[in-house]
């Protein structure tokens, strides 16, 4: 009889709880129609397991900010004391009080408090219970859905949850799995595979290849326009780390790397990139096209010979069924992210079920390097707003550990990487040829560094090129003022400097009253690719070369005992850059796109092309080793 009544008395409370007024809960992996087709619906007493992500302060993202202010500002007391990624997770833990109201509310629809658990870092609470039961708590209805790209990947989801108001502000997002006891799939460890050592015997001394540098830019070009030194007799502090993103099927190709190297950096011949594999990455070279080769070709070159000595890793990500984004990459940096900052409507899946896939969930199981470099630009537009914030604040909490991340601005001007536009009639267009203009994603996250480009002015001459715009091994190392002026990367067709203003995110601290982006250099490189030699302009050729700036820097803050640069632009933006000379100020030129032949003027100061200007290596390096 008393085991009678106390279930009765469990049924009235949970009757009561649902009658209070309830709160739809948007679904944290609601899934899309174009993606994800409903299958069966789950049998009432099948037991399932629950993750409840527990809200955090709403105010949280404004505190992270000035948190990250308080480490990246040279004139604070507390600059370049990054935090550990503990540190990180305990500021983002939920309140105590949103753990004691959900756990009052779970006991008294039911759930018993033995039946609970809390995970590690406090930010979810689970249990398991019966589909039936979970339906009736969470105002659910639970379905089989299945991937129809791939028709093997397949996840348990409600489209919709309603809470009782009470507690629903205390939740961010239900969670389900099919797994009564669910456990992490993902390797309990992850090793960089390290590039190989140099043959015995060294490289014999080879001439780098002659280059004209008012027609193709190459390293020894760069490192006189910019003031930077070639690596010679330095050594790589063992805990600096360098890494460029790199998606599925995107691949170096060796002998690309060699002939280049044998050119231009002929000591790193032989030389690889180490490998760091997320989410089942692999470094595929069976089918070799330029859409493939080209874009990582320049990557590794450029990164590889401006970095000297410093190693750089591939971070490829993604299997070769599903190709893997920078959400990825993220969640793989951060555990409490890959359970509730994925969505299957713009985020492949894991495991992978289908034959070749993936079949773990590489969830924090990566420590991020300390200079991320992406070339590659995504317009803003195509992410749902809670999608792209989310994203920028993860890129902000690496920020607070000190890792800088460089991304390009794109070159299509105030168009996306695609030419594509706002259309002014259907705001929800994001692919008119014409319009509005298109911000790019990650750059427009005040949390990164945006890098662009620059050319030289035509030079006019008598045909011949003068002798200080050739450079070689062995030739002088004329100053940057042996160039041309640089304005704003543009070729009146198809190229033009990405920039413009963010639709989504205010202008950060930072800029005060300017703007967001720093934009740096770069006109045509030159570039092996499947046997040929390339000329290639865009923001993908110059980030590699900022990206390697900041990697040095580090190295020479490191080996002082300092800490490394972390988050990168409160520094440029500040009045000792500005004293020190740091960035060369570029005030000619224009983008254009979007039917506007004229989008953004360069001009005088900072500009919404050409932003603040281009690095002079040496004297940023001499501003941030005078940092604590």
């Amino acid at each position: 009889m008393r085991a009678t009544l106390v279930a009765i008395l469990c049924h009235l409370s949970l009757a009561f709880a649902l009658a209070d007024k309830r709160t739809v809960l948007r679904a944290a992996i609601s899934p899309a129609a174009s993606h994800w087709k409903r299958r069966a619906r789950l049998a009432s007493d099948q037991v399932i397991h629950i993750d409840l992500a527990l809200a955090v302060d709403q105010d949280i993202s404004g505190k992270a900010a000035q948190a990250l202010e308080s480490i990246s500002d040279p004139d604070s007391p507390s600059f370049g004391q990054h935090w550990t990624p503990n540190r990180i997770a305990q500021f983002f833990a939920p309140p105590r009080e949103s753990i004691r109201q959900v756990g009052r509310w779970l006991s008294s629809s039911g759930v018993p408090r033995s039946a609970m658990r809390l995970s590690r870092d406090g930010t979810f609470l689970s249990f398991n219970v019966n589909v039936g039961q979970a339906e009736q708590l969470l105002g659910a209805e639970f379905h089989l859905y299945r991937h129809h790209l791939n028709g093997t990947t397949t996840q348990t989801a409600s489209e919709r949850y309603s809470l009782p108001s009470r507690v629903a502000r205390y939740i961010d997002y239900v969670l389900p799995a099919p797994d009564p006891d669910p456990v992490s799939s993902a390797p309990k460890s992850v090793a960089v595979q390290r590039p190989p050592l140099p043959p015995k015997g060294g490289i014999g001394v080879r001439q780098t290849r002659d280059i004209d540098c008012l027609q193709y830019i190459v390293p020894q070009c760069l490192r006189q326009l910019y003031n930077m030194d070639d690596g010679a007799g330095q050594t790589a502090h063992p805990n600096n780390s360098f890494g460029v993103y790199t998606p599925s099927y995107s691949a170096w190709l060796a002998e690309d790397l060699d002939m280049f190297f044998g050119d231009f950096a002929p000591d790193l011949v032989g030389q690889r990139p180490g490998f760091m594999s997320i989410a089942g990455g692999t470094r595929q070279t069976e089918y070799q096209l330029t859409n493939f080769n080209l874009e990582p070709n320049l990557d590794y070159e450029y990164t590889m010979a401006m970095a000297k000595p410093i190693p750089v890793t591939n971070m490829q990500v993604g299997d070769l069924v599903v190709q893997g984004n920078l959400n990825i990459m993220l969640a793989a940096f951060n555990a409490h992210y890959c359970r509730t900052g994925l969505d299957p409507q713009f985020d492949p899946v894991y495991p992978d079920p289908a034959p070749g896939g993936y079949h773990a969930s590489d969830c924090g199981t990566h420590v991020p390097p300390r200079v991320i470099a992406i070339m590659y630009a995504w317009n803003e537009a195509w992410y749902s707003d809670a999608y792209a914030r989310r994203q920028c604040l993860e890129f902000l909490k690496l920020g607070l550990q000190g890792v800088t991340v460089l991304t390009g601005s794109a070159d299509r001007g105030p168009a996306d990487q695609l030419t594509y536009c706002i259309d002014p009639d259907d705001p929800k267009n994001s692919t008119a040829s014409e319009g509005f203009f298109a911000s790019v994603f990650p750059a427009s996250c005040p949390w990164v560094t945006s890098v662009g480009g620059t050319q030289f002015l035509p030079v006019v001459s008598n045909g011949s090129s003068s002798s200080s715009s050739t450079t070689t091994a062995s030739s002088g190392e004329p100053s940057s003022s042996s160039f041309p002026d640089e304005t704003a990367l543009d070729d009146n067709s198809t190229v033009s400097l990405g920039g413009g203003f963010s639709r989504l995110f205010p202008a950060p601290w930072y800029q005060g009253n300017l703007t967001r982006e720093y934009l740096a250099s770069a006109p045509a490189f030159w570039s092996r690719c499947t046997g040929g030699n390339h000329a290639v302009s865009g923001t993908s050729a110059s980030t590699p070369v900022v990206a390697a700036m900041v990697a040095k820097i580090n190295d020479a803050r490191l080996h002082t005992g300092k800490s490394t640069v972390g988050f990168l632009n409160p520094v440029l933006y500040s009045a000792a850059a500005r004293k020190a000379g740091v960035l060369r100020d570029v005030q000619l030129g224009k983008n254009h796109g979007c039917g506007v032949g004229e989008a953004f003027p360069a001009r005088r100061a900072w500009d919404a092309v050409t932003g603040l200007g281009t690095p002079d290596f040496e004297k940023l390096k001499e501003l941030y080793l005078g940092l604590p």
